[in-house]
């Protein structure tokens, strides 16, 4: 099965620097809920973050999921991409929640600064090295532009999983991503007080732009890679963010999740959720049956036992530190290994091995070599902000 069939996403494309949970309110502070009975600015402003392992470990399962899958070896390993929206929507949001106080320039710049050094370096090096490889092998590069753009989920969707760019296919929901941060901090920090309820119009209405688009177009592909096709997932995090720890809704949430699932593997066979073709015309609702069950998983993850103690293992932790760059290189990797183990006479199993180790080695250099020498940039918008007062001051 070809790697685009389903094409998977860039979850939140961070390490563990940016695996945030949030913890509750300040008690000494008054809980005032806005007019609707949400959260106020305020109170939510209140809230910290602070590292946690056990979301680095859902990156890994998300990551390890997503692999499976282009090894046809999981058909509906490609729910990691669920995951990964659902993460990305909640550490978004709970980030930008503790940065309400400061003016929404600085609040904006701190923000794209923050995302354009942990994305971009690595997102153009692959083009770079994917655009060698492909002219090498003689592959024309049609598209390129679109994915440059972060828009290669409408150039795929149109050309139903076919840009004939290399090994592109992927990097479809980082486009997704990219256009949801375009649009979703500026909400977070004018409508702060409503999060709640736009969350959650937003995730009925996925489901709805899903069965519009494919009754009108047809085309399974252009039916599930639009944002507002993929809205459910990224807004089941971030509601789950700001209800924070509200059981009712965690269950509730879960048990619809679950359910939806349930009756998605009901109408169409385990093995069909390999090929998007086969499950998209009857399957669509299972993309919020996993935005509802995984986004309760942002909390709960810390509570469950003997699996959070497995989340917190150290090869799943760093396995969710690099798990960017196991995305984005896993293609190539893949395609390398596999023309090895095919001289080497190997097949099956082994060679399965050889293309996850490869990819490990792979993203583990990319992680050392390459993408902690920009982590370090990350937070030189805040330090320029802090400075600015102070040098405006000795300028007069």
């Amino acid at each position: 099965m070809r790697s685009g069939d389903w094409l998977p996403s860039e979850q939140c494309s961070y390490g563990s620097a940016e695996s945030r949970a949030i913890s509750a309110p300040d008690p000494k502070l008054p809980v005032r809920p806005s007019g609707r009975g949400e959260p106020s600015r305020r109170v939510l402003m209140t809230r910290s973050i602070a590292y946690s392992p056990a979301l680095d470990g859902l990156r890994a399962l998300a990551v390890i999921s997503v692999m499976l899958f282009h090894l046809d070896a999981f058909a509906l390993g490609w729910a990691g991409v669920p995951l990964f929206f659902v993460l990305s929507g909640y550490l978004i949001t709970s980030i930008q929640l503790t940065h309400l106080e400061q003016p929404f320039g600085s609040y904006l710049t701190d923000f794209y600064w923050r995302r354009t050094m942990r994305i971009f370096p690595l997102y153009y090096a692959y083009l770079g090295v994917n655009a060698v490889v492909a002219l090498t092998k003689g592959i024309r590069l049609v598209g390129y532009g679109w994915f440059a753009a972060y828009l290669a989920n409408y150039l795929i969707g149109i050309d139903h999983g076919r840009p004939g760019d290399g090994w592109v296919d992927h990097l479809w929901s980082l486009a997704v991503e990219e256009q949801f941060y375009l649009i979703w901090p500026a909400v977070v920090f004018f409508l702060a007080g409503s999060l709640r309820g736009i969350a959650i119009v937003l995730i009925l209405a996925a489901p709805l732009v899903r069965e519009l688009t494919w009754q009108l177009s047809g085309n399974p592909y252009l039916t599930i890679v639009t944002l507002p096709a993929c809205m459910d997932m990224l807004f089941a995090g971030a509601l789950v963010a700001v209800a924070g720890r509200n059981r009712k809704l965690l269950w509730g949430m879960a048990a619809a999740g679950a359910s939806v699932i349930i009756y998605c593997l009901e109408v169409v066979p385990y093995a069909s959720f390999a090929s998007t073709p086969l499950w998209v015309p009857r399957a669509q609702l299972i993309f919020t049956g996993f935005a509802l069950l995984f986004g309760p998983l942002m909390v709960a993850c810390e509570h469950l036992g003997a699996a959070t103690r497995l989340l917190k293992t150290r090869p799943l932790v760093f396995t969710g530190r690099i798990s960017y760059g196991l995305y984005m290189w896993h293609p190539l990797a893949f395609t390398v290994a596999r023309r090895v183990s095919e001289r080497a006479g190997m097949r099956g199993a082994a060679t399965m091995a050889m293309c996850i180790g490869l990819a490990y080695a792979v993203a583990a250099l990319s992680w050392f070599a390459f993408e902690r020498y920009f982590l370090r940039w990350k937070n030189a918008a805040k330090t320029w902000h802090a400075r600015a007062p102070q040098d405006l001051a000795v300028a007069r």
